[in-house]
């Protein structure tokens, strides 16, 4: 991470970390993008995605029973899902950026 981000993150401000949310989005992202700290694989009919359990396991009670029963201290574990690519490629782009993109 950039040193001058990590300072626009830090700057105190009477309000608190104004830039924190856009800070976490952007990095959740780049890491996304890179496969960086990757510890799940998302396996579809067309193709696979990696992405990160951290970030999916709280959006329900289902995803993270799921995790929880695959959990280990190392690895990358795989599930399968029969949602597209390009299905599931678009939630997680929402899950890590915010954004919505319809194409």
């Amino acid at each position: 991470m950039p040193l001058h981000n990590l300072q626009l993150l830090l700057r105190p401000t009477p309000g608190g970390l104004p830039n924190h949310r856009h800070f976490i989005s952007t990095q959740a992202d780049q890491s996304l993008r890179s496969e960086f700290f990757c510890d799940l694989i998302l396996q579809t009919a067309d193709g696979e995605v990696s992405c990160h359990q951290s970030l999916l396991a709280p959006l329900s009670p289902l995803l993270c029973s799921l995790f929880s029963s695959i959990h280990s201290y190392a690895g990358v574990h795989t599930v399968v899902t029969p949602i597209s690519l390009h299905t599931v490629k678009s939630i997680l782009q929402v899950v890590y950026t915010g954004k919505v993109s319809l194409r």
